[in-house]
């Protein structure tokens, strides 16, 4: 059985525009994650920065005898005030290029 249902915190690039993406490492399993969601900036052609998430978190899965199960997961609903990225120029990979450093700095 092939599952549809699809992973929630997914966004679907768009490989013409540029992206930042939030990603820790974990040593534990030697693997880059997201330890926030969202964590998916796209720039525009006009440079100007997108939080995107994905509000689509259901599907349904059949198995064999037809049976069918329905997945739903929380849905990610930020409401215009919370999002603080939308909008902002690529000044914003300045600002986290100096928090990177800074952090850099303390270890």
């Amino acid at each position: 059985m092939v599952s549809n249902v699809k992973f929630p915190h997914y966004v679907k690039p768009d490989f013409s525009k540029r992206y930042m993406l939030i990603l820790g490492y974990n040593e534990e399993i030697d693997f880059y994650v997201s330890p926030v969601v969202p964590n998916h900036i796209e720039l525009n052609d006009e440079q100007i920065a997108t939080l995107k998430y994905n509000t689509d978190a259901f599907g349904t899965d059949e198995n064999d005898k037809g049976d069918q199960m329905f997945f739903s997961v929380e849905s990610l609903d930020l409401q215009e005030d919370e999002d603080r990225i939308t909008g902002l120029s690529k000044e914003l990979f300045k600002q986290f290029r100096a928090e990177i450093a800074k952090k850099k700095q303390v270890k």
